[in-house]
């Protein structure tokens, strides 16, 4: 979500928002709570990862939209299959408008975007779908398909596995840089 928002430009390194253990949507008496009552006081990007701060990725959420945001966690591969070789895997659940539209035949509202920042409300992964994108991360914007075969067979014989080229995510490394690099893995 950080490198996403970081990426989009929609929070810079120097962002900051003051958490009272709560999140109030524009417009409404709906509070979203943090994990931490009393909440973390004065935050930045760096300090929300280290401390995984709901509240900041709430605002995240809130600032993105959901049509942003989607497209952004899409590109980390949520809400799509990983292309792993095995047979019973699953996509897990990106949502979108368009997905609430027809699933519920109602409309999206606000509300439902925020949950999405901090990978609840109606969004789904797999295990798979979470180890690719820290891969990503990891690989500076290189997208790796997961497997677990070394080959296959077709017709008697064997077939290796050649990892498929997909195109990178973009320049997140510039973008994560300095925002929660140093702790980053051990918040993961």
């Amino acid at each position: 979500m950080a490198v996403s928002a970081l990426s989009a430009g929609v929070i810079t390194r120097n962002t900051t928002l003051f958490d009272p253990g709560w999140w109030q949507l524009p417009g409404s008496e709906k509070r979203y709570r943090d994990w931490k009552k009393w909440g973390h006081g004065r935050l930045n990007v760096t300090r929300s990862l280290e401390e995984s701060a709901d509240t900041f990725f709430y605002q995240v959420a809130y600032d993105m939209g959901i049509d942003r945001l989607s497209e952004w966690m899409g590109k980390f591969g949520y809400g799509h299959y990983t292309g792993i070789d095995l047979a019973e895997e699953r996509s897990g659940n990106m949502p979108t408008r368009e997905w609430k539209q027809k699933r519920f035949k109602k409309p999206w509202y606000q509300g439902d975007t925020i949950p999405v920042g901090i990978g609840q409300g109606y969004w789904t992964a797999t295990p798979i779908q979470m180890s690719k994108a820290l891969m990503i991360l990891i690989n500076d914007g290189i997208v790796k398909v997961p497997h677990l075969l070394m080959s296959t067979a077709e017709d008697g014989k064997q077939v290796p596995w050649v990892q498929p080229h997909e195109p990178p995510v973009g320049d997140i490394h510039s973008g994560l840089l300095g925002a929660g690099e140093r702790r980053y893995v051990r918040c993961c």
